[in-house]
């Protein structure tokens, strides 16, 4: 085999090597083998639980709901709430619906729209949810305009929560990148980071104000490489 060959194979081989690491370090597919499960999206759905906390009686809506597994356990801890879950992709708005029957949650609701353009009244909704769903977003424009949906339909004295992954730690755009070449669930899914000051430039625009920001991961803070976030309204 030509020498050019042999190194070819050979940087192949360290590229895989050091994608298997990223993966088992930071997202190890779950039990169902889907790219929506793993660590990172298990971490970013109990801190959004805990962060949303006892919402009583209020409207919740989820968007990007996927196969509901965060929607569904705050609907059962909340059942005098009312739960929306709204997703683009039918499929998998059908696997939510069938979670919510199975756990006889009568306050979960579930509609087939677009997170740029939600059809829901202004501020309809005590707390609006965006988790796992930034990262599948092309590009800011995109990010801006989910993040202005979402805050058209939340009441001013709610929240809006979401997060994203951070394109400071250098490990996230690299596994990122080698990610669709050696993982089968993410073969044709692309994923996407974005920094800190980036998003915080879009919540300023928009006139949202974080309340709390959670860091997941190592390291600590704005390099971690997932970040959790809680705004409302000025």
């Amino acid at each position: 085999m030509p020498a050019r060959g042999v190194l070819r194979e050979k940087t192949e081989a360290m590229l895989k090597k050091i994608y298997l690491w990223l993966y088992r370090k930071t997202a190890t597919v779950g039990g169902d083998a889907e790219h929506t499960s793993g660590p990172w999206q298990n971490a970013v759905r109990q801190e959004a639980l805990n962060l949303c906390g006892d919402v009583g009686s209020g409207r919740v809506v989820e968007i990007g709901c996927g196969r509901g597994y965060f929607l569904s356990e705050l609907a059962a801890r909340n059942r005098s709430a009312q739960v929306w879950g709204i997703d683009h992709d039918e499929k998998e708005l059908t696997h939510a619906e069938k979670r919510s029957k199975e756990l006889s949650l009568t306050n979960a609701h579930f509609a087939l729209q677009d997170a740029t353009q939600l059809s829901f009244n202004e501020e309809s909704f005590d707390v609006v949810v965006c988790i796992n769903l930034l990262l599948s977003l092309p590009s800011l424009d995109v990010v801006a305009a989910c993040l202005k949906n979402m805050r058209r339909i939340c009441k001013k004295s709610g929240y809006i929560l979401f997060d994203y992954r951070n394109s400071l730690n250098p490990l996230v755009p690299l596994k990122y990148k080698l990610a669709p070449y050696y993982d089968r669930t993410l073969k044709n899914v692309k994923r996407f980071a974005y920094s800190p000051r980036q998003i915080e430039q879009i919540l300023n625009d928009l006139q949202l104000d974080i309340v709390t920001a959670k860091y997941l991961g190592f390291p600590v803070r704005r390099f971690a490489p997932v970040i959790v976030v809680k705004a409302g309204k000025r």
